[in-house]
């Protein structure tokens, strides 16, 4: 198979960056040319790196037939009302994207708290501004090793748009920020950037929502940079339902100051190959990370959830619960990193990831991990790869429920902890509807 030529990428830049928001502002430009410089060094990664050992993307064909530039015509009415969504009727503050670009008519935000920010990071770029560097930033230089900084690289210099989010000190948001990226495959390649910056005891919750038209390709790369003040809270869902043939590779990087805490799940149920990273760090004695998550892959899909957590100061705590499903042909990895530095006495840290094979031919990957540096701690870890109940199922049949329904309701059963862990509670409708849609098409077929 052909590997992906890293100067069609630098190619699709120059053709680009005369139309990307704030090419007439020479900081910029700059930073984007930087960025794209560090991405042709490092170029997509592949298995050499540790981190993705098992996701390739550097071997990935889909890329290489991929239209790289972003450039396209706008988006036809129909097309954009026919997007499925099911967070369409949840109250909320909406910004809309569709194939990376904002989409006004099908957004909508009432008033904010005084000195709050909810802006379209392209016009934001567009107006001159004076901040470019820590919104195109590539993310804390303490995790470039993890393997994806080539594509936060990458988002940097393509980026056309996304959200900036700010809440000034003591804000709270009584509805949800809802940020929906709706891919048609028409762009080829998009890359959107979100951006919070949430002020000391600020609260707010935030959803992303990533979909496709069924059918569907593209690859979307994006990136989500945040850092919570002290004292302040963030709860963060992330829903990944792509189309069949699409990529997506995701980062979020969140920095959390003194009793600050996040709180954040990803969940995913769609796309052909789909990557997502989730970095924290925990910078202030007192912070608090919970991160939560998995996949219900199906067919031949590919879906890696790779977390850091870094323990920076005394008196943090952490926990990871991860359950992934797969069936059919399909892969499903989870690695968890937690590091506890050398100053980070009397942190606690727990994880937890197993994985359901419901078919012969699917394969799981767990592969939790524990750096550290410090002797006052409390750390835990564990790892199952395992099928359905067999005493169980054999229960269930017993009392008159057919084998499809039996191994449905025991799948349920095995991704509950995940609802009962969810962050927001605004979303738990859709994405009990959503996991439930999921089982109706994969589990509960005749076998």
């Amino acid at each position: 198979m052909a590997t992906v030529d890293t100067d069609r990428f630098n190619r699709a830049f120059a053709a680009a960056s005369g139309e990307l928001p704030g090419h007439g502002n020479a900081e910029v430009a700059r930073l984007r040319e930087a960025a794209m410089a560090r991405f042709a060094s490092t170029g997509l990664p592949n298995r050499r790196d540790e981190g993705w050992r098992y996701t390739d993307l550097r071997r990935l064909d889909r890329l290489d037939r991929l239209d790289l530039t972003g450039l396209m015509g706008r988006i036809d009415g129909e097309t954009v009302a026919a997007l499925p969504d099911a967070l369409a009727s949840l109250d909320a503050h909406r910004m809309v994207f569709v194939d990376g670009r904002y989409e006004a008519a099908l957004s909508a935000h009432e008033a904010l708290p005084p000195g709050a920010r909810l802006d379209v990071l392209s016009v934001h770029l567009g107006n001159g501004c004076e901040d470019a560097a820590s919104i195109l930033g590539t993310g804390l230089a303490e995790w470039n090793g993890a393997g994806q900084e080539g594509l936060a690289a990458l988002n940097t210099a393509m980026t056309r748009d996304g959200v900036l989010f700010e809440l000034p000190a003591g804000a709270r948001l009584e509805k949800p920020i809802l940020v929906v990226h709706l891919l048609t495959g028409k762009a080829g390649a998009v890359h959107p950037r979100n951006v919070l910056r949430i002020g000391p005891g600020a609260e707010a919750d935030v959803v992303e929502s990533f979909i496709g038209l069924p059918g569907s390709g593209g690859w979307t790369n994006s990136v989500l940079d945040g850092a919570i003040a002290e004292g302040g809270r963030v709860r963060h869902v992330a829903l990944v339902r792509h189309g069949e043939d699409a990529v997506h590779t995701g980062r979020v990087t969140m920095e959390a100051a003194r009793d600050a805490n996040y709180t954040a799940q990803v969940l995913t149920l769609g796309g052909r190959v789909v990557r997502n990273e989730f970095l924290v760090r925990l910078s202030g004695p007192g912070a608090e990370c919970g991160l939560s998550g998995g996949a219900l892959a199906d067919g031949r899909r590919h879906v890696d959830h790779t977390t850091e957590i870094v323990h920076a100061a005394p008196h943090t705590e952490s926990e990871q619960v991860f359950r992934n499903v797969a069936d059919d042909n399909a892969r499903t990895v989870f690695q968890g990193r937690v590091v506890v530095e050398r100053d980070a006495q009397k942190t606690d840290a727990r994880q937890s990831g197993r994985s359901l094979l419901l078919s012969p031919g699917a394969e799981a990957q767990n592969k939790p991990e524990l750096r550290i540096f410090a002797d006052d701690v409390k750390c835990s870890h564990g790892a199952t790869v395992g099928d359905l109940d067999k005493d169980a199922l054999f229960y269930l049949r017993a009392r008159g429920i057919d084998e499809a329904e039996a191994r449905a309701l025991l799948t349920r059963a095995f991704v509950a902890d995940l609802l009962t862990l969810l962050p927001v509670e605004a979303v738990r409708t859709a994405v009990e509807d959503a996991v439930d849609g999921w089982l109706r098409r994969a589990v509960s077929e005749d076998r």
